[in-house]
């Protein structure tokens, strides 16, 4: 009872830390609307390194231009695959606490 409480309230401090950077005094601030430039570009076919400065790896690029795809608002389809894989991670960590067993 004592984990899943621990994990109900980093859950919410989570989701607060996403939420914060989008209200108040940080609202257009932030790198997602940069992010989403490079990823619209690239789909109007502009090529990165040629047609605009880039200062990312080339690998990076497919997390910008993904999200582009979705609909609004970009910074949900940036940020889903992130807490999906936060989600995922803290499944995995708690189905291999349980076949552990209990601990001596």
């Amino acid at each position: 009872m004592r984990a899943l409480r621990a994990a109900a309230v980093g859950a919410a401090l989570f989701a607060v830390a996403c939420a914060l950077p989008h209200v108040g005094i940080f609202r257009g601030h932030i790198d997602t609307s940069l992010f989403q430039s490079y990823g619209d570009r690239t789909l109007h076919g502009e090529v990165p390194y040629r047609d605009f400065s880039l200062e990312y790896p080339p690998g990076a690029l497919p997390a910008f231009v993904a999200p582009s795809l979705w609909l609004e608002p970009y910074f949900l389809a940036l940020a889903a695959p992130l807490i999906a894989a936060g989600w995922l991670g803290w499944r995995a960590r708690v189905a291999g606490r349980r076949s552990a067993g209990p601990q001596a």
